[in-house]
């Protein structure tokens, strides 16, 4: 949950800056690169709920399970890929990938929470909101100290380094 936590964060921080500094995006193309992904990712979400509570000749915890690994396999394989790549447009593919295979976390670890802690859901989520925050403070401190300069190395060992933890 943390390596999602920390890979989520850097996108919705920093993926800007990567786009504008990296990718060499103009500043109109830079919000609207970096706003798109983030529109897939909430119909991404939407509907892979309105999926789980459909497909009932699976058990929940498959639903869990499978929501789950395809939001960290697509959050890893999409910085992978941006760790490795030159190339602006497959660079973008990859970042608007992982942006909205992460909105399917929610169905993975939310739902999943509600019905295995029952009338505890209240603590374990203020748990997971108070260990965003702390996030939301550390990321900024890790990408300042991995890529000072905002050269492409620089964000290629950061990517790679998310897409282990992720």
């Amino acid at each position: 949950m943390c390596g999602r936590n920390v890979a989520f964060y850097v996108l919705i921080l920093y993926g800007p800056t990567y786009l504008r500094e990296v990718l060499h995006f103009d500043v109109k193309g830079t919000g609207w690169a970096a706003a798109l992904p983030f529109v897939s990712c909430a119909i991404v979400k939407f509907a892979s709920g309105q999926l789980t509570d459909r497909l009932t000749m699976f058990s929940e915890k498959t639903k869990f399970i499978t929501c789950t690994l395809i939001s960290m396999v697509g959050l890893a394989a999409g910085f992978v890929v941006m760790s490795m790549t030159s190339s602006r447009t497959i660079a973008q593919i990859s970042y608007t990938f992982a942006v909205t295979l992460s909105g399917i976390t929610i169905m993975g670890t939310i739902k999943c929470l509600q019905l295995r802690c029952q009338q505890h859901v209240h603590f374990a989520t203020a748990v997971i909101a108070f260990m965003a925050c702390v996030w939301q403070f550390v990321v900024p401190l890790g990408v300042g100290y991995l890529c000072p300069n905002n050269t492409p190395e620089e964000w290629s060992f950061l990517f790679f380094i998310v897409s282990v933890t992720a």
